[in-house]
């Protein structure tokens, strides 16, 4: 279920398509295969035209393309029937919008048709020339800064925002997958202990040892996630040595588990996995995963 409001923006499809678009224009991709890509990922949106959030799926993808130079005529051309037809405006009215709002709808769908039969504009982003390169590698363990609540840095914000975040202990994950979506984005699943590590209370700033990592016995497999090296830098990630894994383990642990591509096509940084304490599910043991 969708926020209905006058805006197109205000619901959760219309950020993961935000993300998802920013990620796939960086792919050397047509803009024809990017709008692929999208459909079949949303098939049970994209696809139903009686649903709740068909309209919304298609006029955000065309508003996002076009507002990123990225030229997909047949796209704006069903945005536009779409706008034309009052299929979005019927659609929001049977799910009881306010008729003020369904008004300010009105004026947001005009500006929308107005940009998608004005000039396009430059593209925005350059697309890779090559693959994302790996910063870390199946078996890496790393260690990062965590805070009372046991969250890592966040990345997207500066530190001048983060003023109240202060480290108390060490977070600690092992990479247990890896991959590239579309042979291009890179993704990582870590395993990851579910209680932090305390700072050293003699040092402060004791980085722990792989061996103090590999005796714990609490351990939670994450959703994958991306990591650019700005995000890498900013979590302060740390790399403190390697473990052989048993791919045959691991593969049997994660096969129900939604495919880090995904991840990786809507743009999720690891970072939302990198915390530590009050999460029990899928409670496993990294030995158990050793050959």
């Amino acid at each position: 279920m969708g926020i209905w409001s006058s805006s197109l923006y205000e619901s959760d499809l219309a950020e993961d398509l935000k993300g998802a678009i920013k990620a796939l224009s960086r792919l050397p991709f047509t803009p024809e295969k990017m709008v692929e890509i999208l459909s079949q990922n949303h098939s049970d949106i994209s696809g139903n035209s009686t649903g709740e959030e068909y309209t919304t799926f298609w006029l955000v993808t065309a508003d996002q393309f076009h507002k990123r130079g990225l030229k997909a005529t047949w796209l704006f051309q069903r945005a536009l029937e779409i706008i034309d037809s009052g299929q979005d405006l019927q659609t929001l009215s049977t799910l009881r919008l306010p008729a003020g709002e369904l008004r300010k709808r009105k004026k947001v769908l005009e500006g929308i048709r107005a940009k998608l039969t004005s000039p396009l504009p430059e593209r925005k982003d350059k697309p890779l020339a090559e693959p994302e390169p790996f910063l870390m590698n199946v078996g890496d363990a790393i260690v990062f800064p965590v805070c009372r609540q046991g969250s890592s840095r966040n990345p997207y914000l500066s530190n001048s925002m983060q003023t109240d975040w202060k480290q108390v202990a060490w977070g600690a994950a092992v990479i247990i997958e890896s991959g590239r979506a579309f042979d291009f984005l890179a993704w990582y699943r870590p395993l990851k202990i579910l209680e932090p590590i305390p700072l050293d209370q003699q040092t402060n700033d004791c980085i722990p040892e792989l061996q103090t990592i590999s005796s714990r016995t609490d351990w939670n497999i994450g959703n994958a996630g991306t990591c650019s090296p700005s995000n890498f830098r900013k979590t302060q990630l740390r790399l403190v040595g390697r473990v052989e894994l048993d791919s045959a383990k691991i593969q049997q642990a994660i096969e129900h588990l939604p495919s880090g591509a995904q991840f990786a096509i809507n743009d999720i940084s690891i970072s939302n996995e990198l915390f530590s304490g009050g999460e029990k599910s899928r409670n496993t043991n990294l030995a158990s995963f050793l050959f």
